[in-house]
């Protein structure tokens, strides 16, 4: 990001209304999934009609967002590969001259991945949550070797295909993270980043920390062994693999030892998050949404003119004075 951009981010965030657009569009396509992690508070709706997001709608908002010059589309759920209208959108995205990046668990067939691998995707994202038994234990039996033999795959397929893992990291995988990072060095993915672990990953700013509210929260002796991966990764030399610590390794350090974060939240600038809603008739509202709550329907309103409204505003105001610092991607510059 360059300077100029960055200063006016800190701009927008003073006075509570954003002067230059967001970097990426979030849009969530589905909220149904074909694994049901703990971790995960996201609704999984498994009706049929869950998976029949509006097209026309979608790419209308895609439209609207490379007006606003928003350069980068990320689809995520829910599993966005469970939706089949999601190649034509891909190809609707990169056709409009924008990038587009896929996050998913990477538990699909061959079939599938034979089909990512020949589509233009810019980007494919994994969640990658521990080594083999862990992982299974976080997303279901199987899910570990199924996804690794679907990067392989991909890998075979189209060896410059931009991959990466984004890790929750949680009390079960502290003692896991650097071989993870070789793992993945060997795989050749491009990036790895760390995510710091949400109880309520729906509701960020009413999240609890500690131990008494989850099994996954890292103990005291947990942080010990996530300081120890943290000194091995840093001194490691990675032929492949960029190691992402964003927003520092530090700040992730204190995030779990509950200490007072310093750390300034650009929610409601830095990206723009579109989420699947049910509606009474069965069919999906999207909602312009950040933090807690939605500034519009992008069916009854513009992009536009949500991420400009005097709610959103009102909304960012809150974001601002957020005690709860949860230190998620979209909130950090």
């Amino acid at each position: 990001m360059s300077l100029f951009k960055k200063s006016l981010y800190y701009l927008s965030r003073i006075i509570d209304r954003p002067l230059v657009a967001p970097d990426l569009l979030i849009i969530s396509l589905t909220e149904c999934c074909n694994l049901r992690c703990p971790a995960c508070g996201i609704k999984k709706d498994i009706a049929k009609e869950s998976l029949e997001i509006d097209m026309t709608k979608t790419m209308d908002v895609i439209s609207q967002a490379q007006k606003m010059k928003i350069g980068i589309v990320v689809l995520s759920g829910g599993e966005p590969f469970l939706v089949e209208e999601i190649f034509p959108l891909i190809e609707f995205i990169k056709a409009s001259g924008m990038n587009v990046a896929v996050t998913t668990n990477g538990f699909w067939q061959e079939q599938l991945a034979e089909k990512i691998a020949h589509s233009p995707l810019d980007h494919l994202h994994f969640s990658f949550d521990g080594l083999n038994r862990n992982h299974d234990e976080l997303r279901g039996k199987g899910s570990y070797e199924r996804m690794m033999n679907n990067i392989s795959l991909i890998r075979k397929i189209k060896p410059i295909q931009s991959m990466g893992f984004g890790t929750v990291i949680y009390n079960k995988n502290c003692n896991d993270l650097f071989e993870m990072t070789k793992i993945a060095d060997s795989l050749k993915i491009n990036i790895m980043n760390f995510i710091p672990y949400l109880i309520s990953n729906v509701d960020p700013q009413h999240s609890k920390k500690g131990p008494e509210y989850s099994q996954l929260w890292p103990d005291a002796r947990d942080l010990l062994n996530l300081k120890d991966n943290f000194k091995k990764i840093f001194s490691f030399q990675y032929k492949n693999l960029k190691v992402d610590f964003n927003p520092g390794a530090k700040l992730l350090l204190d995030y779990y030892s509950n200490s007072k974060i310093n750390k300034k939240c650009f929610a409601g600038y830095k990206s723009m998050i579109i989420t699947s809603k049910r509606v009474h008739n069965g069919s999906l509202a999207s909602d312009v949404f950040f933090c807690q709550d939605s500034c519009g329907n992008v069916y009854e309103t513009s992009l536009k003119e949500a991420w400009s409204s005097e709610k959103a505003r009102h909304m960012r105001r809150i974001a601002k004075r957020c005690p709860n610092t949860c230190l998620q991607f979209c909130h950090y510059i």
